[in-house]
This record gives structure tokens, sequence and C-alpha cells, in this order.
């Protein structure tokens, strides 16, 4: 953001998948990027709260995360949205997670 001052953006949201390919190595990539205004994921709404509750806060970083299969546990202080068996997709867990918070004073 640093290339853009005076820019505000209520939102940074990049689509990460990450999986197994077929010779078994880690694969990661970005699908879709986007810097817009608004919208209403759980993420940006887990980040609203934390503003709403802590006025001195400038930087909050949330993460809404979509996992398939059945070897995933989320973090301890997620906010869990479904964990469950989609007819379709199999095991899926959805949860959303509040990374990093810093106030005015840092």
């Amino acid at each position: 953001m640093s290339k853009y001052p005076g820019f505000m953006a209520s939102r940074r949201n990049y689509d990460v998948a990450q999986g197994i390919d077929s010779d078994g190595r880690r694969r990661s990539g970005v699908l879709e990027s986007s810097w817009r205004a608004g919208g209403a994921s759980s993420a940006e709404l887990a980040a609203l709260a934390e503003f709403a509750q802590n006025p001195t806060l400038q930087v909050v970083e949330a993460s809404a995360v979509q996992e398939f299969g059945r070897d995933h546990e989320p973090p301890a202080d997620a906010i869990i949205h479904f964990a469950g068996e989609d007819p379709q997709l199999g095991p899926v867990l959805r949860y959303t997670v509040v990374k990093r918070k810093k106030s005015h004073r840092g």
C-alpha cells in the first residue's frame, strides 16, 4: 500500500488454494485478488467487530478459511461456521480467524 499514498481499501482479498499434487508435492496458488470497498465476508465482519470493540485499532487482519477433507483442525480461536459433510464435496470446514490487531499506540 505504500505505493498508493492516500488510498484506502476496506478490504484486500486474496483467494488462495492449497493442496497436494499428483506427485505428492504441496502446491499453493493465488486464484484471484481484489481490492474493493464493501463486501460482507465473515472475515470482514469479524474485523468490523474488532474495530467496534476497540476504537484505538488501526489494523486488523482476519481470514475466512474453507478446507476440504477429513484431516483439518481449526485454530483454537477460530469462529467456526460449518464443520460437516457436504453431499457433493465431502467433508468441509469453514471458519474465520482474526490474526493481527494493531492500535494507534502500536
